[in-house]
This record gives C-alpha cells, sequence and structure tokens, in this order.
C-alpha cells in the first residue's frame, strides 16, 4: 500500500534539514517524531545527530574565564 509519502532516507540531508534537526533535538523533540518530520528512519536520524552534534556550553558557565582570586 503506497501512503504517498516518500523515505528519503536515500537522500542527502539539506541544510534545512540539518537546521530542524538540531533545533528540535534541542527543543527536547523525540528522535522518533523528528524522523516522522523528516520522512527518514529514526536510526538514520540518530546517526546524523551524532555527526552534527556539538557540546553545548555550561549554563551559567564562566564562558572560558578563570574565575577570580
Amino acid at each position: 500500500m503506497v501512503d504517498g509519502t516518500k523515505n528519503r532516507s536515500a537522500e542527502q540531508w539539506t541544510n534545512a534539514d540539518l537546521f530542524f534537526l538540531t533545533d528540535a533535538v534541542a527543543c527536547g523533540m523525540p528522535f522518533a517524531e523528528v524522523a516522522g518530520f523528516l520522512n527518514r528512519t529514526e536510526s538514520e536520524v540518530r546517526a546524523q545527530w551524532k555527526l552534527v552534534a556539538r557540546p553545548m556550553p555550561p549554563v551559567g558557565g564562566s564562558r572560558g574565564r578563570r574565575a577570580a582570586e
């Protein structure tokens, strides 16, 4: 049965896809929902996240400056 949607797993990731991925995950959206929105598999989304994820800076951190002594 064809549901009219296209599975994009074989397609390259666009800048828009990557932006949505990083923004959605940062906002707490589950990988399964992100995959559904992007018409990709959850495993593909998780693999791509590992490639683009950057460590988040600590909240309220010193931003690399040493604390006053």
